[in-house]
């Protein structure tokens, strides 16, 4: 039995900018699959393509049956002026890598059928992940309950590193989390994603994958240019990682 404590953290009163506001809605966009919804964040190459990381599960219920391959994922982008949304951009996406959410790192990568769909690309935190202490305050932007809260903002503490369920390690946060919110980036206040939403206990007692499993994910499935703007290395071929 798996026994959980969590601490209440006090939120920091550390005000979100506009601009930070408006950069992680330009990178955060809708992921609807057959039945399934979620978040994920664009990674926008100069070669005109454009990618989503999110969660396995999020698009693990489009999966043909006993095949590798899956049905085409539908992308949703808002645009927002003055903090209203205004406008809806629409792309397919295929899943061009796929790490099990049940033995794998659970991430996935899509690609979007349409060209020039963003030029907008997340950020990645490529310190040491040990410098992220307990304590820290992390911001998340989901789709919570799905497009009924679209694109809202939460805020919590990193409450505890090393949590280990079924031999992988997650952090753990106080920051509210729902339905929906699931391939959702976690940033610091540099706008660096540090960790990527994954389970949900508590609406503030929550999981996500930390940074450094999200570069094992890309070593290990011949992604690592999502992290840099080489795009001479991109292979879009299907990869499934060894875990499967």
């Amino acid at each position: 039995m798996l026994f959980i404590v969590s601490l209440t953290c006090n939120i920091s009163s550390e005000e979100i900018s506009q601009d930070f506001f408006n950069y992680l809605h330009s990178v955060s966009c809708f992921v609807k699959s057959s039945d399934g919804t979620g978040t994920g964040l664009f990674i926008s190459k100069t070669n005109g393509n454009t990618y989503v990381l999110t969660a396995a599960h999020v698009v693990e219920d489009a999966r043909k049956l006993f095949s590798s391959k899956f049905d085409r994922i539908k992308i949703q982008a808002f645009v927002f002026q003055d903090y209203i949304k205004v406008g809806l951009k629409e792309s397919d996406a295929e899943v061009i890598r796929y790490s099990s959410n049940k033995v794998g790192q659970d991430l996935a990568l899509l690609r979007l059928c349409q060209k020039n769909f963003t030029t907008n690309s997340a950020k990645f935190y490529m310190g040491d992940e040990k410098d992220i202490r307990v304590g820290k305050t992390l911001i998340h932007l989901g789709n919570f309950e799905g497009e009924y809260a679209s694109y809202s903002f939460s805020q919590g503490n990193l409450s505890h590193k090393g949590r280990v369920i079924n031999n992988r390690s997650y952090w753990q946060t106080t920051i509210p989390i729902y339905f929906g919110s699931s391939g959702g980036g976690i940033f610091n206040f540099s706008q660096e994603c540090v960790g990527i939403v994954t389970r949900r206990f508590d609406s503030t007692l929550n999981l996500c994958i930390p940074i450094n499993r999200v570069r094992d994910f890309a070593k290990t499935n011949d992604c690592e240019w999502i992290f840099n703007e080489d795009c001479s290395k991109i292979n879009d071929k299907f990869v499934e990682d060894k875990y499967d």
